[in-house]
């Protein structure tokens, strides 16, 4: 509400300085403003306060030839008072171009000063005192011009501010993002940190499934061999698919009760896993033994 009552001043103040430049920019030649077949007749003569108010703005429709008989306003240049009232006695025409005019047997009046008679005149009060001020020197400079600047320099700034306000927003968007986008990998550097065993038994788990690679025979033709090989792979590799899971959990969950749980199943998996590895190693071994006792007894025989 507040907004909408500062935007409609502001609508309306607009309205009124366009509205006094316009008079401004219409003065005649006698410092009354004119709009087409309308003039603005200010009321501050004491001659004619006594039809009108004094202060009040008068609305004159321009009446080319009044007749004999009507108050009529006109340009009085020889008197003090450039605008005055007064009744016509008697009009002269000269070949419809241009008429005379006399007002109480003294003046005499062309028709270019006629401004127009007081029965298409219509009165505003007080007006003409606001019109007044705001049409002199002082009055429009204050209260049109420097206002309208102190106007035009606020909403410079409130637009800088605003401008300011995005930027702002923005930086703060992409230290959002980058924090986002930075959680998880700390997250995980934490985790490892954590968990050196975990790290320790994957190790384990390779340099194991690595000499058991190197340690294999180049040239075999016994199918027992290559069976028990193929199921060592195939249990290593179950292995690393386990600690994989573990730490995908211990991701996923690093609460402090969750990773003293994840802790305590790792170490029994691993034991559990060191013990099947040298199960596995034991046999390995025995079923070579046999296997070069064969080849012994096999040679010797020959």
């Amino acid at each position: 509400m507040k907004k909408f009552l500062v935007n409609l001043l502001v609508i309306v103040y607009a309205i009124i300085a366009i509205f006094v430049t316009v008079c401004l920019l219409s003065f005649n030649e006698h410092r009354v403003t004119v709009f087409g077949n309308y003039s603005l007749v200010i009321i501050d003569s004491n001659e004619i306060k006594g039809d009108y108010k004094k202060g009040s703005l008068v609305i004159v429709s321009n009446d080319p030839k009044p007749e004999a008989g009507e108050k009529t306003f006109f340009y009085n240049v020889m008197g003090q008072n450039e605008i005055a009232l007064a009744e016509v006695t008697s009009r002269q025409d000269y070949k419809n171009t241009e008429s005379t005019y006399t007002f109480g047997g003294e003046s005499l009046v062309t028709q270019s000063s006629i401004i127009g008679s007081v029965k298409n005149a219509k009165e505003i009060p007080y007006a003409g005192t606001v019109l007044r001020i705001l049409e002199s020197k002082w009055g429009y400079l204050f209260l049109v011009v420097l206002v309208s600047l102190l106007m035009f320099l606020y909403e410079i700034t409130k637009a800088v501010e605003d401008v300011k306000n995005s930027k702002r927003e923005l930086k703060e968007l992409e230290n959002e993002d980058k924090k986002i986008e930075t959680k998880p990998q700390t997250e995980s550097v934490i985790t490892e940190e954590k968990n050196p065993e975990k790290i320790e038994a994957s190790k384990t788990v390779t340099e194991t499934a690595e000499e058991v690679v190197k340690e294999e025979p180049k040239e075999t033709t016994e199918e027992k061999i290559e069976g028990n090989l193929e199921k060592k792979t195939e249990s290593l590799a179950e292995e690393t698919t386990k600690v994989q899971e573990v730490s995908k959990e211990e991701k996923t969950e690093p609460t402090e009760e969750n990773t003293k749980e994840t802790e305590e199943k790792t170490e029994l998996e691993e034991n559990s896993v060191n013990e099947e590895n040298t199960i596995e190693t034991d046999e390995l071994e025995r079923v070579l033994d046999e296997l070069d006792d064969e080849d012994d007894d096999d040679n010797n025989k020959e």
